[in-house]
């Protein structure tokens, strides 16, 4: 494999094709239809679509373990991988040796490592024309699922239990309504970039657009105006030159400051017309709990799981004191991750977004449709971090998949940059070519 570093151009080029599909590895049939379904599977299950026991999870995970004995050894050589998730793996398990709740450390290393190391082999193997068709039929997948349940289940309507109160909204069979809020707002972004079938396009985005009403899940409404805004706006851009772009990154930086201030202002208002506390049901307190907790161990943070889990430990039960309920977890992204694994790990996680959101770049400028799926993913996690925990588990897997498909975008543009740029050499060089005569 492949990992991160100067690529091997000739091989690159033997084992991959760019044909009407994107650019994929040579992988075979076979290999192509494990990776889809366990992307449909994979997906379901790692977001907690649905209830499971933990064995299907990780039979599943091995899908793409098998995947790789389907593939010629001169396929695998040519494979890559990302050195920001491998490095992020490795931390999260260390973390078990100094986890406040091992137990729960080891039963979520033992859960989710399986499937990011899946998602990171599929990422390796598809295409991005197919990565993002077998997303966008994973995220059908979950919807219809949850339509279903929804229509059938009195109880997936009925808001969850927190603390004595009933919160409203739609939850399907994700765990709470803001499992299934920030999950609708990103398939919404990915219907939009990728379904290109106006026969399911329309309907899968209306629907869609009524199980986020209805989940009435404020950080997934808001998502979800964020990817249609992104979306927006790379489409208005895409064929800038340079200078265009970057005067159009500076005006809408400005409008977005604007907007935030504003949105500052007009808070009170928002507040009181959607019926919201100013703490934003209880998450000021929480972020400000979380937050002295991780000036207490900044570098190594608390353990994967380490926080907010049943048995409680005794920092979770002082959290929960100074919080004043039993919050679930930190209702942010930096927070949550800061406080499982550290700054390092908060410094891994940010070299792999960092390096996805450049990929992206590199790949929309390049005209690809990929580029701009990428970036519409990453606008909206980044909007729903702000009160959800979405930068560990299946998010991260994901992302991770895509970064690995960037990479692999960028080294054949390399290659065929190469490939141009010898072209007049060996023209020159071609006894078979006229040459021209000068005096």
């Amino acid at each position: 494999m492949r990992v991160d570093s100067k690529p091997d151009l000739a091989r690159l080029k033997e084992h991959t094709t760019d044909s009407v599909d994107g650019v994929r590895t040579n992988a075979g049939p076979f290999a192509m239809i494990a990776c889809a379904i366990f992307l449909v599977f994979g997906v379901l299950l790692h977001f907690e679509a649905v209830p499971h026991p933990p064995s299907i999870a990780y039979v599943t995970a091995l899908i793409p373990i098998g995947v790789l004995f389907l593939l010629r050894t001169e396929v695998l050589k040519t494979l890559t991988v990302s050195i920001p998730p491998l490095l992020l793996m490795v931390w999260i398990f260390l973390s078990s040796s100094w986890t406040e709740d091992p137990e729960r450390t080891a039963f979520l290393v033992r859960l989710q490592l399986p499937l990011l190391i899946g998602f990171m082999i599929v990422g390796a193997v598809l295409s991005d024309r197919d990565a993002m068709k077998w997303l966008l039929h994973a995220g059908q997948f979950v919807l219809a699922i949850s339509v279903a349940a929804t229509a059938a289940l009195p109880a997936t309507r009925q808001g969850a239990l927190l603390n004595g109160e009933i919160l409203e909204g739609w939850h399907a069979l994700f765990p709470h309504k803001n499992d299934l809020g920030p999950f609708l707002a990103i398939f919404l972004g990915v219907v939009i970039v990728a379904d290109k079938n106006r026969w399911t396009r329309w309907p899968t985005l209306i629907v869609t657009s009524v199980m986020l009403i209805g989940s009435q899940s404020i950080t997934g409404l808001t998502s979800a105006l964020v990817a249609v805004a992104a979306l927006t706006w790379l489409r208005a851009n895409e064929r800038a030159d340079d200078r265009v772009m970057s005067i159009a990154v500076v005006i809408s930086t400005v409008i977005a400051i604007a907007g935030a201030l504003g949105t500052r202002a007009g808070l009170p208002i928002f507040l009181e017309a959607t019926g919201k506390d100013p703490t934003f049901s209880g998450r000021t307190d929480i972020w400000s709990a979380v937050w002295g907790a991780v000036v207490e161990r900044p570098v190594l943070g608390y353990g994967r799981g380490g926080l907010f889990f049943n048995p409680p430990n005794d920092i979770s039960i002082e959290l929960w004191r100074q919080i004043g309920f039993r919050a679930p977890h930190a209702h942010n992204g930096v927070l949550d991750l800061t406080s499982q694994i550290g700054l390092i790990g908060l410094v891994l996680f940010a070299a792999l977004f960092i390096s996805t959101f450049r990929g992206a770049v590199h790949s929309y400028r390049r005209g690809e449709q990929f580029g701009s799926f990428v970036l519409v993913f990453l606008a909206t996690l980044t909007v729903a971090s702000l009160s959800e925990p979405v930068f560990l588990g299946p998010y991260m897997s994901v992302l991770t998949m895509l970064r690995i498909v960037t990479i692999r975008l960028d080294r054949v543009s390399t290659l065929s940059e190469l490939s141009e740029r010898a072209k007049p050499r060996r023209l020159a060089t071609d006894p078979s070519q006229p040459q021209l005569r000068t005096q």
